[in-house]
């Protein structure tokens, strides 16, 4: 897995919002992704949908933007 750091700048090169298989085209696959989720670092904003979460983003607006 990438590191977070460079997870981070391929959620905000995206607008916060990836797919899955964005995510597996940059070699982060699924259980990359369950570990992004289960530490609160993405949420699963519907099927193949992610928001990257941080403290200045709030998920109402990745999923308005969906």
């Amino acid at each position: 897995m990438l590191s977070i750091d460079k997870i981070e700048l391929l959620f905000m090169q995206h607008n916060n919002i990836l797919t899955t298989a964005e995510l597996s085209a940059n070699k982060i696959y699924y259980t990359d992704i369950q570990k992004l989720l289960s530490d609160g670092m993405i949420e699963k904003i519907k099927r193949g949908y992610y928001l990257w979460v941080d403290q200045y983003n709030a998920s109402e607006v990745g999923i308005i933007v969906c």
